[in-house]
């Protein structure tokens, strides 16, 4: 997609934009199991603000519940849920009250940003309204990212299954991603 093109979206300029980790996502380059394999979605999206917002704040963030019930739409119950699970995986820890820091070990350099706006934008699929799934988010975001790129300039051409093992996610997700992606 040109730059031309993805103007043409009309997203707003003042979202903020949360790194996702791509280790969050699964599986290890090297074919070993990740602690961060088969984490459900809202474990991954906090995963992602903590490492954000602990790399802005160059160390750990004040995080409430609120802000994830308000930036993602998810519920109280859910974010409870999702904290103790990392928490009890062993994969982030409390510093003090709110606070978090991730104690996992992870690829902090290879990442995509998803702007916090596209988890409400609602897209035209098909002649209905509806929101991305996370797999799309991350596939748009990658697919931008290689857009931006200026060592291809600004061209990025591959095959779904090269996507889907970037962002390491099945040959067929990233298809279909791609495929939606497209339609809206």
């Amino acid at each position: 997609m040109q730059e031309k093109e993805w103007q043409k979206l009309n997203l707003p300029k003042t979202s903020t934009y949360i790194e996702v980790p791509i280790a969050f996502t699964g599986k290890m380059r090297n074919g070993q199991p990740s602690i961060f394999e088969g984490l459900r979605l809202s474990c991954q999206i906090i995963l992602a603000i903590i490492h954000t917002m602990n790399k802005a704040f160059k160390g750990s963030a004040r995080l409430t519940y609120d802000y994830f019930v308000d930036k993602f739409g998810m519920s109280r119950e859910t974010v409870s849920k999702a904290f103790k699970e990392l928490t009890e995986r062993g994969i982030i820890e409390r510093v003090k009250q709110s606070h978090y820091k991730i104690i996992a070990a992870y690829n902090k350099k290879n990442f995509v940003e998803i702007d916090t706006y596209m988890f409400r934008y609602e897209w035209n699929v098909g002649g209905k309204m509806k929101r991305l799934t996370y797999s799309r988010l991350l596939t748009l975001a990658f697919l931008k990212r290689g857009n931006e790129n200026p060592k291809t300039g600004g061209v990025f051409i591959s095959s779904q299954a090269r996507i889907g093992k970037a962002i390491k996610l099945p040959r067929t997700t990233a298809g279909d991603s791609i495929r939606e992606i497209i339609a809206a």
